[in-house]
């Protein structure tokens, strides 16, 4: 059980640094694509370029929450309804004498 919510937590810190990386990406690749062209480079260029940076990290961070859900729900504990024993009803007529 503990190990579940460690993987969780673990999970949840990477998705967050993943996110974080990914947006450092696309500022940097913005930043860097409009210093080497001394005119605007096309917008399609920029997008296209911003988008090799950051698509492994955004995957990265999807699949780490993923993986997040997955153990959450995996380390709630499941609830077992203890079976009643019940006793079996007899209908039984007293006969007085």
């Amino acid at each position: 059980m503990d190990n579940w919510k460690i993987v969780n937590k673990i999970a949840k810190i990477f998705g967050y640094i993943f996110v974080v990386f990914s947006v450092l990406a696309a500022i940097v690749n913005y930043e860097l694509v409009t210093m080497m062209y001394s005119s605007p480079p096309p917008a399609s260029f920029i997008v296209l370029n911003i988008l090799t940076a950051t698509v492994p990290l955004i995957i990265s961070a999807v699949l780490s929450f993923t993986v997040a859900i997955i153990t959450a729900k995996s380390s709630e504990p499941t609830e077992q309804v203890p079976e009643t024993q019940t006793e079996p009803k007899v209908d039984v007529e007293e006969t007085q004498p």
